[in-house]
């Protein structure tokens, strides 16, 4: 609980959006889930793999949940978020559309501005935005 990994890929990477969403991840994980990463005994990356394929599915997906909220949160304050959106549909209006009604692809677009703004990638706007209500879970293209 003291050293934080990161892929060199996302480490190297000229866009930092990848670096600061995995920082804010693994420090969720340092905030919330102290325990289960003390109780286990590993000393090395490999040791630490092994313990992480050893929690049961079901329970690592609650607790990579539980760090993928907190982090996008901390990156993505609501408030915040909602006031881009609205500015967002504001510029959109006045140039006649209705962000409403944008189909997919265009709500990938306005996801992946907003994620511009907030350095962070898209997916992570998109997710906020749903859990906000700014719009539904099948607005954006895969």
């Amino acid at each position: 609980m003291k050293t934080i990994y990161i892929d060199g890929e996302i480490y190297r990477h000229q866009n930092s959006n990848g670096y600061r969403s995995t920082l804010a991840h693994e420090l969720s994980h340092v905030l919330l889930h102290r325990d289960v990463f003390e109780s286990a005994s590993y000393n090395d990356i490999d040791g630490y793999k092994k313990f992480v394929e050893s929690i049961s599915e079901d329970d690592r997906g609650w607790i990579e949940n539980q760090a993928y909220n907190l982090s996008g949160l901390l990156l993505v304050p609501s408030d915040s978020l909602e006031e881009c959106y609205a500015e967002v549909a504001d510029t959109l209006a006045a140039n006649g559309m209705d962000i409403r009604k944008l189909a997919p692809d265009g709500m990938k677009q306005v996801a992946k501005v907003i994620g511009q703004r907030f350095r962070v990638y898209s997916k992570n706007i998109h997710k906020r935005a749903v859990k906000l209500n700014l719009w539904s879970d099948d607005a954006v293209a895969d």
